[in-house]
């Protein structure tokens, strides 16, 4: 009866481990290691070894403290995690021209006169990608500014999508992680500037670097990776 009530769950732990494993199928993974309280259960454990005959199954000592000692190390010890793989994808909203008949028309703008697409999903980094602690992504671009909107400020939005290459940052997988407020130049936006965009890599979050190449002004923030 016993069996029989923790089954359930068990089932869904091993079917996650499969669906892990076959995206991984070109790491060979031999090794599959035990953490958490539940895991002290011999049914758990048999289960799991039963399934997955081929690797080794390791319980760890203390295995229902080792997620909080992991914790504990991950901020006492940087750079403890040197890999992971990337469970979103992660890119800037841009712009770019308009491209009329495929482009969405509620995401047309002008821009010194010409028809623009804002929203554009710029990706920096690809769902399932490894990705290594203090890694720095850059995107080199520029802008423009109109009279009218030479003293407002202007936002960098960093968006994340549960699929590999979205193409706007509207569509329903995606969602917002940060965003940075530029405020504009002591003077004003001049009519067209160079900038700089960092995403790099933290353990558990992103930094995020705005540079204005024209003015020096430097922006960062810290967003979340997990």
């Amino acid at each position: 009866m016993l069996e029989e009530l923790f089954k359930p769950s068990v089932d869904k732990i091993i079917s996650k481990l499969v669906e892990i494993l076959n995206k991984c199928d070109e790491n060979e993974i031999k090794t599959i290691i035990l953490v958490g309280g539940y895991s002290e259960s011999p049914y758990v454990r048999e289960r799991i070894q039963s399934q997955f005959r081929n690797m080794r199954v390791i319980l760890v000592d203390d295995a229902r403290l080792a997620v909080l000692n992991g914790a504990v190390m991950m901020g006492w010890k940087p750079k403890n995690i040197i890999q992971r793989k990337s469970r979103y994808s992660y890119g800037f909203a841009n712009k770019r021209q308009f491209r009329v008949g495929i482009d969405p028309i509620q995401l047309m703008i002008i821009c010194d006169g010409v028809l623009c697409c804002d929203m554009i999903y710029w990706k920096m980094i690809e769902k399932g990608q490894i990705v290594e602690y203090g890694q720095t992504f850059k995107y080199e671009g520029y802008d423009i500014t109109t009279t009218v909107e030479k003293c407002i400020e202007r936002y960098v939005f960093l968006f994340r999508s549960t699929r590999e290459d979205p193409h706007y940052c509207i569509e329903e997988c995606c969602s917002e992680v940060g965003t940075i407020k530029i405020l504009p130049p002591s003077g004003g936006w001049p009519d067209r500037w160079k900038f700089h965009l960092h995403l790099i890599v933290g353990e558990t979050e992103f930094t995020v670097k705005y540079l204005n190449l024209n003015t020096g002004q430097e922006y960062e923030a810290q967003m979340d990776f997990l």
